[in-house]
Formats: C-alpha cells, sequence, structure tokens
C-alpha cells in the first residue's frame, strides 16, 4: 500500500474524545478525506510529563516523515491546581512542550506543520457540578485565571520553536457565551467541538495545495481515450 500523509492529533481527553460523533477531531478527518491519514493519540487524564514519557514508545523513530503533519494539544491537566497530582507547574509544562515539539521535529516533521494549540479555557463552576454528579469530590481543581497562564506559556514556546500556534484560550475568551460550549465545564459540547474544529482548519489550509486529494475520481476510469 502506498504511503498516506498522515495528520497526528496528540493530547489529553479533549483530543481522546475528538473522535466521538461530532467532535473536532471528526470533522478534522472528515475534511482530509483521501488527502491524510489523522491519527487520534489522545490520553484522558494525561499531562504533559506522561506526554513525554509516551514519545518514544508512541511515535518511534521512523513512524513520520516530512510530509507529515501534527497537531498537539496538552494543559488542561497541567494547569489543574498545585494541590492536585496531575498538576504540572508551569514552567516544567513550558519544557515538556519544548521536548514534545522537538521529538516530532527530530521524527522530520516541519515547524510549519507542527501545530501547538493552548488549552482552552474552563468553567470551574460548571466542572465541579459535573463532578458532584458523578459521586465524586466536589473541590474545586481548576481555574479559568491560572489556564490562562499555561495557554500563554504554550505560546512562548510556539514562537520560541517556530512551529505554529493555536490559542484556543483567547478564541474562546472572545465569544460572550462561551460557557455555553462545554458539557460539563471541561470538556466540549457539540457546539464547542464545532467552534475548535473551525480554529483548526483555519490553521490547517497552511498546509498548501499538496494536500491534494489521493487517487482519480472514479469518472476518470471510465473518460480515459
Amino acid at each position: 500500500m502506498g504511503a498516506w500523509k498522515k495528520i497526528f492529533l496528540f493530547g489529553d481527553s479533549l483530543t481522546q474524545y475528538s473522535f466521538a460523533p461530532n467532535g473536532w477531531g471528526a470533522a478534522i478527518a472528515d475534511a482530509f478525506q483521501r488527502k491524510a491519514d489523522v491519527i487520534n493519540r489522545g490520553f484522558s487524564g494525561y499531562n504533559t510529563k506522561n506526554a513525554v514519557d509516551l514519545l518514544q514508545i508512541d511515535f518511534p523513530e521512523g513512524c513520520a516523515t516530512g510530509e507529515d503533519a501534527v497537531v498537539i494539544c496538552f494543559g488542561a491537566n497541567d494547569s489543574v491546581l498545585k494541590k492536585f497530582e496531575q498538576h504540572i507547574p508551569v514552567e516544567q509544562y513550558a519544557s515538556n512542550l519544548r521536548t514534545i515539539v522537538d521529538h516530532f521535529s527530530l521524527l522530520g516533521i516541519p515547524k510549519t506543520q507542527t501545530f501547538l494549540i493552548s488549552p482552552p479555557t474552563v468553567d470551574p463552576e460548571a466542572w465541579v457540578e459535573y463532578k458532584i454528579s458523578q459521586d465524586r469530590d466536589n473541590e474545586r481543581d481548576r481555574l479559568n485565571e491560572n489556564t490562562k497562564l499555561y495557554a500563554e506559556a504554550a505560546e512562548k514556546v510556539a514562537k520560541d520553536k517556530s512551529c505554529m500556534f493555536i490559542d484556543l484560550w483567547s478564541a474562546f475568551m472572545l465569544e460572550e457565551n462561551w460557557k455555553s460550549m462545554f458539557c460539563d465545564g471541561l470538556h466540549f459540547n457539540d457546539a464547542g467541538n464545532r467552534f475548535v474544529a473551525k480554529q483548526i482548519l483555519e490553521e490547517l489550509s497552511s498546509l498548501g495545495e499538496e494536500w491534494k486529494i489521493v487517487r482519480p475520481d472514479w469518472k476518470d476510469f471510465y473518460n480515459s481515450s
């Protein structure tokens, strides 16, 4: 089988769930039908430390080429408050992101085809309500103001590494009713997934015309002389 271009999606639950019906990852796969294989490597609950530990396992040497692209989306878990186990200090978060970006660069993926996404906004009150509804704790483990610090750190890493950046935190904050785009204060509902897909696909359009449909149109088989 001939090699197809690949788009790797690497992230936490926001990425894992993106292949659910109406998910943003599914929208990307739909947009790139017959152009590229979209591969979901999302891991619910993971932070960037876990991601760094996975790099050699899930993205070994030879798994990518210079024709491929990667979308990296971590920070929703790193940015939990300090007392909670998923927390990663913002300086270490930035360092881990650099390691992740560098790994994909070593695999051959160009920086212009490496898309680093900031963590999106979070609605702490809705998230606590959801946890209570699931018979979990009632502690507030996230603050939107704190998540902003991680979004800013991701932006700085993208600038330092000359890779592409998608600022989901700011994009959501520009929307008056952004809280309505989450199903539980943390994860996207259908409207949130459409919004995220729009932000990402606008940036993926930079991949250029070389990402063309693979194989001739079926009618060409009957129109050849």
